[in-house]
């Protein structure tokens, strides 16, 4: 499956912002976690809206989003009613 950006990137990107949780954790839960951002980045916002997958900003909002479920385990596989 698609992967926007890299693990090493992911973590790069979020030191720079003094989050040390992506390079805190190990490389099976934060690489699950940059999967996981990026099927939601993909279907929910690529896909729908047409973007260009190989965007910064596309890559930006998939690290975004992977420190939320890194953090939150089952943050963007969760269901809400």
């Amino acid at each position: 499956m698609a992967l926007y950006g890299t693990l090493a990137d992911w973590r790069t990107y979020a030191s720079d912002r003094g989050n040390s949780a992506p390079t805190d954790a190990n490389d099976a839960d934060a690489g699950g976690a940059l999967q996981r951002a990026s099927d939601y980045i993909r279907l929910r916002y690529v896909a729908r809206h047409g973007l260009d997958a190989t965007s910064e900003a596309v890559e930006e909002a998939t690290y975004i989003a992977a420190e939320q479920e890194l953090t939150t385990a089952g943050f963007w596989t969760s269901v809400f009613t």
